[in-house]
């Protein structure tokens, strides 16, 4: 009887910690509903890195997306991951099936990087995040941007830097996602931008 109550309040203690299923329902105190979104998906990421699978994860995820630009590039890549880890991102986020959040679900959904991958589905925020989770998990700084689109609703992008060395000048950050591939942050016009 002991056993089955400490192994259930271990269960307890492991999903409230975000480690059990990956899913996360996201509160926040912002009036901004842009800054909130941005924010929320930001703060899922940087929990994901913490993860010591991510990296296993990150690089199952962008092995064959890597093999393909390695081997259009003639058999070799540079070293520096930031001439390459953009584009390998970009083509992952393609194999992710956009699916919209149903409004009535009681708040912002919240899923792990892990979980988008397996799934191969996801809503902007999830994809944002899990482009970032993968961006970090290689070393490469990313900003979670959230902006209003044409109807009143919103659309999360991630933005990974282009160069993230020490001594490298910053070429730039270019925008991972589905709807809007290659922008450069200020083209994503009005949004709230968050470093993960």
């Amino acid at each position: 009887m002991r056993l089955a109550w400490g192994l259930g309040a271990i269960a307890v203690l492991l999903l409230w910690r975000g480690r059990g299923g990956g899913v996360r329902r996201a509160w926040s105190w912002s009036l901004d509903p842009l800054a909130e979104a941005a924010e929320v998906a930001a703060r899922g990421a940087r929990r994901d890195v913490r993860d010591p699978m991510t990296r296993l994860r990150a690089m199952g995820a962008l092995k064959p997306h890597v093999a393909a630009l390695r081997d259009e590039a003639g058999g070799v890549l540079d070293d520096d991951a930031g001439t390459w880890l953009p584009e390998a991102l970009q083509r992952w986020a393609r194999t992710i099936v956009h699916i919209r959040e149903p409004i009535d679900v009681g708040g912002e959904q919240s899923f792990a990087a892990w979980l988008t991958h397996h799934l191969g589905a996801a809503d902007c925020d999830c994809l944002a995040r899990a482009v970032a989770t993968w961006a970090r998990a290689f070393g490469a700084r990313a900003r979670i941007g959230v902006a209003e689109v044409g109807d009143g609703g919103a659309h999360a992008v991630c933005a990974v830097s282009c160069g993230w060395d020490a001594g490298a000048a910053d070429r730039g950050w270019l925008v991972v996602d589905r709807a809007a591939p290659g922008l450069a942050p200020p083209d994503f016009g009005r949004g709230v931008w968050v470093e993960v």
